[in-house]
């Protein structure tokens, strides 16, 4: 869990976990979130879940295993790394391995679920990919590796142990290196939003001018009216759907299971669950609830035009 300090440094420049997301490679963050992240005057810290209390927690335990299956010896760092010639390429890296005869590479522990291992496309994905190239290419730059290989070392759901190991890409490095330095001068140094290449990042960049408004191109009228046929249609389709599942539960009644041919084709079962009632909640302990409640707010995108056909 990093602290308050360690944050505020980290804003200073572009981290191993920031580069996927700059370079649009990452399922999680996205250039937008980066840029907000590091131009913000506040710095929030994050609340610390299970998941990262625990990565935490086995880090230690997961680099030793790794020195005991690879033989090599596990060097923990607990310092920021800053590129000898770029001081906004920041690295904070896990760990250094290094080999009998002395040499060293990047240690990269990680702990994750056998679920989420199963998804990757490749060895590794791209956030793991993107963050570890990083840290070789600082890292070398300031002489503590020698060796032009990284290990990663991943525990899958606690009982299933893996080492990665990952190539120095030289190709790679030379075009993410470009885009992340353009990022940071041209957006981060600038406080300059990024041109928005997706709707989510609209959301992120913009509030809503009430009653502003502009004329829409052919192009775009046309995708007004694709998106209001595709509306119509899954309405069309949710209704449909809701016509069939009445029709089979009248034949099933009181079954759990629908078979054809002695093959199982349909469940029905009974499902129960807890949900808070926030009505009573609030009608009993109205100062407590008003307490907890936090105001949110979001765009509602409504067509105005009628699908045709």
């Amino acid at each position: 869990m990093l602290t308050k300090e360690q944050l505020i440094e980290r804003k200073k420049g572009i981290g191993g976990s920031d580069v996927a997301a700059i370079l649009g490679l990452s399922n999680y963050r996205d250039i937008v979130d980066v840029w907000k992240d590091k131009t913000a005057d506040e710095v929030v810290e994050r609340e610390e879940n299970q998941k990262m209390r625990w990565g935490n927690i086995l880090e230690t335990p997961v680099a030793d295993e790794y020195a005991i299956q690879s033989g090599n010896k596990s060097i923990a760092s607990d310092v920021m790394l800053v590129h000898p010639n770029i001081p906004f390429m920041l690295a904070n890296i896990d760990r250094f391995y290094q080999l009998p005869d002395g040499r060293r590479g990047i240690l990269e522990i990680k702990t994750t679920s056998k679920h989420y291992m199963s998804g990757w496309k490749y060895d590794l994905p791209m956030e793991y990919y993107c963050q570890v190239q990083h840290y070789m290419w600082i890292a070398k730059a300031l002489g503590l590796t020698q060796l032009d290989e990284a290990h990663v070392a991943i525990l899958a759901s606690g009982q299933e142990f893996t080492i990665v190991p990952v190539a120095f890409d030289n190709e790679y490095l030379k075009n993410a290196i470009l885009t992340l330095g353009k990022f940071w001068n041209d957006h981060v140094v600038t406080r300059t939003a990024p041109e928005p290449t997706t709707g989510d990042q609209v959301e992120k960049l913009f509030s809503a001018l009430a009653d502003k408004e502009i004329e829409a191109s052919k192009e775009v009228m046309l995708l007004v009216t694709n998106l209001a046929m595709s509306t119509a249609q899954r309405l069309e389709m949710e209704k449909r759907e809701k016509e069939l599942k009445s029709q089979i539960k009248l034949v099933m009644r009181d079954a759990e299971l629908l078979t054809y041919d002695s093959d199982l084709i349909l469940t029905w079962k009974e499902m129960t669950s807890n949900r808070l009632d926030q009505r009573a909640l609030e009608k009993d302990y109205p100062e407590l609830v008003a307490g907890y409640k936090k105001e949110s707010s979001y765009r509602k995108m409504d067509v105005k035009i009628k699908a045709e056909g």
